[in-house]
C-alpha cells in the first residue's frame, strides 16, 4: 500500500495516514506517533500547543535564536523544533567579475563576466538563476543567461554608438530550495575622454647675448613655432589643428598657420611657421587649438596650455668707447649690453680707450658708478645726453646717454660697477 505524501513540504509539515504521524525533516518523511500523541499525551509524539518565546539572557542561544526571539514551534515536535534551531536559513554566497575594460568611443563590445554561487543552506539546492544586463541609463533588464551552473562565464557582444559614455550594468542572481535569493552586481563603464597634449617648440631665427628664445630684444619678434600633438583617447582622430597667439597679455587671436589632419596617426607633427606678432609688441604667448572627432561630434576644440610667454625688452648699451657717441648706431655698436630690467652691472674699461659710455631707456637713470673704493657717479652723470636709439627693428625711443672720461687708458683694466634706477 502506497502514501500519496504532499509535495515539496516545508520541515516540520505533520501528516496523518489511517492514524499514523508522519513528520517532513528535509531529508523525507518518518513516524512521530499516533494522532493520541497529538490531543496532548506526552512521548517521543508530542506536539508544541503553540510557538515558544526564548528567556535566557543575552549572552545565551539555543541553536540560530536569540534570547527574546520566537521560535515557531506549534504542531511541531522537540526533534523538529531542535533541528530547525541548529539549521539556519543562509542565503547563498554569489560572486560576479569582469576582467574587461573598454575604451573611449570603443563600438565593438565584448564583456567577459564570470559568475559563481555557492548555496549554504543545510539541504537546499539552487532552484532558479538569472545573469541579467542594462546600461546605466535604462530602466529594463535583459536576461543573458539563466544557467544554474555553480560557476561559469558570459561573453557579452554588442554594437555601441559613437562616444557613448553610459556603464554596463549587470546583476547576477540566486535563489534556493527555501525560496531564499541573494544578488550581486557590477558595472563596467567606459574610459573618459582624454583631450590631446601638446608640446610647442619655439624658436628665433636671430639671437645674440644675452637672448635666449623666451627673452629678446625689443623688436626682435618672429618666430618659428611648431608642435607635436598626440592622441590620448585611441578610437578618436584628430581632425585638425591652428596656432592662435596672445600679444601682451591680450585674448587669443589666430595665427592664420593652421592645417586639416586626415588618416589615424597616434601623432601629428604641425610642421613649423614663421610668425610676429607685430615689432612693437612686448610679450607674445601661442597655443595650439587642436580639433578631433569627438570635439567635432560636439561642435568644438580644446586648447594647449600656452607654451613659455616670449618677453621683448629693450637693452642697456655700454662699454670703452672711442668717441662719444651721437648716434643711434654708435650706441648700438657699444660692445657690451644687457636687459632693461638688469639694475646692477658691470663696465670693464679694457686698455685701448679713455672714453666711456652707458646708454639706458630714458625711463632710467644711473644711481651710482663704483670704481673700486671710489664713488665715480658724478663723472657720468654730469655728462648726459638725450638720443633717439633703434630697436631691433627699427623703431626709435629716447634714451639717456652717459659719458665719462679718463686721462688716459686704463692700465690695467678695472671694473666699474653700474646701478640704475
Amino acid at each position: 500500500m502506497s502514501i500519496n505524501f504532499p509535495d515539496n513540504p516545508d520541515i516540520g509539515t505533520p501528516y496523518s495516514f489511517q492514524g499514523v504521524i508522519w513528520e517532513w525533516n528535509g531529508y523525507g518523511w518518518y513516524i512521530v506517533g499516533s494522532e493520541a500523541d497529538l490531543l496532548g499525551l506526552s512521548g517521543a509524539g508530542f506536539f508544541f500547543p503553540a510557538d515558544l518565546t526564548t528567556a535566557f539572557g543575552a549572552d545565551r542561544s539555543f541553536g540560530k535564536y536569540g534570547t527574546g526571539e520566537i521560535i515557531s514551534a506549534q504542531g511541531k515536535t522537540a526533534v523538529t523544533v531542535i533541528q530547525e534551531a541548529m539549521i539556519a536559513s543562509l542565503p547563498p554566497t554569489v560572486s560576479l567579475s569582469s576582467p574587461t575594460t573598454i575604451a573611449f568611443n570603443q563600438t565593438a563590445i565584448g564583456n567577459t563576466l564570470n559568475y559563481s554561487h555557492t548555496i549554504n543552506a543545510l539541504g537546499a539546492v539552487v532552484a532558479g538563476a538569472t545573469l541579467e544586463f542594462k546600461r546605466t541609463n535604462g530602466t529594463t533588464w535583459a536576461t543573458l543567461t539563466s544557467s544554474t551552473a555553480a560557476s561559469g562565464s558570459f561573453y557579452h557582444t554588442l554594437t555601441d554608438t559613437n562616444f557613448n559614455t553610459f556603464g554596463f550594468n549587470y546583476r547576477y542572481t540566486i535563489k534556493d530550495s527555501n525560496n531564499i535569493s541573494a544578488q550581486t552586481g557590477i558595472t563596467i563603464s567606459p574610459a573618459s575622454y582624454v583631450a590631446p597634449s601638446v608640446s610647442i617648440t619655439q624658436q628665433s631665427s636671430t639671437i645674440s647675448s644675452p637672448e635666449i628664445v623666451t627673452k629678446r630684444e625689443k623688436g626682435n619678434v618672429t618666430s618659428n613655432i611648431s608642435a607635436v600633438i598626440t592622441r590620448n583617447s585611441a578610437n578618436v582622430q584628430i581632425t585638425g589643428w591652428e596656432f592662435e597667439f596672445s600679444r601682451n597679455g591680450g585674448s587669443y587671436e589666430t595665427t592664420g598657420i593652421t592645417s586639416p589632419v586626415s588618416g589615424s596617426a597616434a601623432t601629428v607633427n604641425t610642421g613649423t611657421g614663421s610668425h610676429s606678432p607685430g615689432n612693437t609688441a612686448n610679450s607674445v604667448a601661442y597655443r595650439l587649438r587642436v580639433r578631433d572627432q569627438y570635439q567635432d561630434s560636439i561642435a568644438s576644440s580644446v586648447t594647449s596650455s600656452p607654451a613659455t610667454t616670449i618677453n621683448f625688452v629693450p637693452f642697456i648699451f655700454y662699454g670703452p668707447t672711442g668717441t662719444y657717441p651721437s648716434t643711434s648706431a654708435h650706441v648700438r655698436s657699444s660692445p657690451s649690453k644687457v636687459f632693461q630690467d638688469t639694475s646692477t652691472f658691470t663696465l670693464s674699461t679694457g686698455v685701448t680707450y679713455q672714453n666711456f659710455v652707458v646708454a639706458m631707456p630714458s625711463t632710467y637713470t644711473i644711481t651710482s658708478v663704483i670704481q673700486g673704493a671710489f664713488d665715480i657717479t658724478a663723472a657720468y652723470t654730469d655728462n648726459l645726453q638725450v638720443i633717439a636709439v633703434a630697436d631691433y627693428a627699427g623703431n626709435t625711443s629716447s634714451y639717456n646717454v652717459y659719458t665719462a672720461t679718463s686721462a688716459t687708458p686704463y692700465n690695467p683694466s678695472v671694473d666699474q660697477v653700474v646701478t640704475r634706477a
